[in-house]
């Protein structure tokens, strides 16, 4: 017989401030307002590669396994959480790059 599935991890608790920093040293903040399952809402604050600072509100997912993804305002954040970091890539509007972490 084939073997049985194995059970959906129930989606992690993202809920809170996670601050960090961007690869370059810039300010990474995201702020998860709520929650509900997999899914979530926040802020984002995030220093762009030019040094300017941008806030977005984000919509987001994140599975039992802790990937994360979340976007708004034409900026796409991916990523890994474990416990209470969590790391990834971004990309923004402008199509400028980076990656982030951060810590709850």
């Amino acid at each position: 017989p084939a073997p049985a599935p194995e059970p959906e991890l129930p989606p992690l608790d993202v809920q809170g401030l996670w601050f960090g920093t961007t690869g370059d040293g810039g300010l990474f903040k995201l702020e998860v307002l709520g929650q509900t399952e997999g899914s979530f809402e926040g802020l984002v604050q995030v220093s762009a590669p030019d040094g300017s600072m941008q806030d977005l509100a984000v919509g987001g997912t994140v599975d039992g396994k802790g990937a994360i993804s979340f976007r708004g305002g034409g900026a796409k954040f991916s990523g890994k959480v474990s416990g209470s970091h969590a790391s990834g890539s971004f990309t923004l509007a402008d199509g400028a790059k980076g990656t982030w972490s951060g810590d709850k």
